[in-house]
């Protein structure tokens, strides 16, 4: 029996989009390992030099990577090879809904009898539909993006919550096609000597355990305001604590901040030396300010399964989330702690964080026991070949 043929979709691959790409490329590169024929679909281009090398450290070698862009014009000259690919896959795997590309590969799949699934990858949620929420809302209702939700064989929520937001936003389909399966982590590729030394070299103005990290894209949605907020209330008290900002600024987020810390410094003129904007970082810059970090927040408006915290946990960092990053098994396995959408109440549990040792060992261990217990890819990239296997053997017998 030949290996299932499956073709992975998202608008792009570039390790700087955050959890998405990360998410795609781990669970095909697990996919691989156990035995199936894998290729992408993106509006990456094909020389895009960052991208290829990403995706050949990731999987160990360069894959079969094809080129979509469907704006415009572009659509005719690429359409017909578009065709000709799709039409070989078993199954389609769209990541995420609102990209053009997700719209465009998906009529496709319906038009040429091609079963695919959507990861929602946070598409549906409630807060994400407020953002440009008239354009979505037209988009569901008059330009397609209901139908391929419709037409789509499996769609997979990352956690309950996000689950049950699909379910009452698409009323008008059956609830059993909603499925439940969580993002993995992979492992980090670097010991600790490595760790350390590339801490020392990358950062030599920080001191490992004595700042606090805040690891995602730069947005709004993220909430890196409330964390900046919260740690000008705590300045006085830990005043050589720093916070590390590590992520690319999109929607204007960074002038936000810098308006923030403008306002703080009235009340304590030397806070903004203690905080640092590092960009966006991968590899060894990546891994090593978060393994030497003394806490990693993310006090996110909307999540739905947060690579950033899956890796924070995997290298033991006492990770706080807000609770709408929606990971309740943080305070079930006592593997991290889990604040309000207030200032204050996360000022209290970045204190517990600061002020507890035993807290702070704790939280290490147990976040490291919960990952290898539930999050690896291994695990993650079965499950979801048994939703292909699932879907492509109910085609065969229709």
């Amino acid at each position: 029996m030949s290996p299932l043929k499956v073709i992975h979709v998202y608008e792009s691959l570039h390790p700087k989009h955050g959890g998405p790409p990360e998410v795609v490329v781990h669970l095909a590169k697990e996919q691989i390992k156990q035995g199936l024929n894998i290729s992408f679909i993106s509006c990456d281009p094909l020389n895009d030099l960052e991208v290829n090398q990403y995706l050949k450290q990731s999987l160990g070698f360069e894959p079969i990577r094809h080129c979509v862009q469907p704006k415009w014009f572009r659509a005719i000259f690429s359409r017909l090879n578009l065709v000709s690919l799709i039409k070989t896959a078993d199954i389609v795997h769209i990541h995420g809904v609102w990209p053009v590309l997700s719209l465009v590969v998906a009529h496709l799949c319906i038009n040429h009898q091609i079963p695919y699934l959507i990861s929602l990858h946070g598409s549906l949620r409630v807060a994400t539909l407020k953002h440009r929420s008239w354009k979505k809302q037209l988009g569901l209702k008059q330009l397609g993006y209901g139908e391929i939700l419709s037409n789509a064989r499996y769609l997979q929520a990352l956690n309950p919550s996000e689950a049950q937001e699909a379910k009452l936003l698409l009323d008008w389909i059956d609830p059993q096609k909603v499925g439940v399966l969580g993002n993995g982590v992979g492992t980090c590729v670097y010991d600790d000597q490595e760790l350390k030394h590339g801490f020392e070299l990358y950062y030599p103005t920080l001191r490992p355990r004595e700042y606090l990290l805040f690891l995602s894209r730069l947005h709004p949605r993220k909430n890196p305001m409330l964390l900046l907020e919260a740690f000008g209330a705590l300045h006085s008290k830990y005043p050589h604590l720093k916070l590390v900002f590590a992520g690319e600024s999109e929607e204007g987020c960074l002038s936000l901040l810098d308006q923030i810390i403008t306002r703080l410094e009235e009340r304590s003129p030397q806070i903004r030396s203690q905080i640092l904007m590092i960009g966006f970082v991968s590899g060894l810059k990546k891994w090593s300010i978060l393994s030497q970090a003394k806490s990693f927040i993310l006090p996110s408006l909307s999540e739905g399964f947060s690579i950033a915290v899956l890796e924070s946990l995997s290298v033991g960092v006492p990770t706080i989330i807000s609770t709408e990053c929606h990971f309740n098994e943080l305070i079930d396995e006592k593997a991290g702690l889990v604040h309000r959408l207030d200032r204050d109440d996360l000022i209290d549990k970045i204190d517990q964080v600061l002020g507890d040792q035993d807290l702070e060992e704790e939280l290490r261990v147990n976040s490291q026991k919960l990952i290898r217990r539930a999050y690896s890819w291994a695990k993650i990239s079965a499950s979801m070949i048994s939703i292909y296997e699932s879907i492509c053997n109910c085609d065969l017998n229709q």
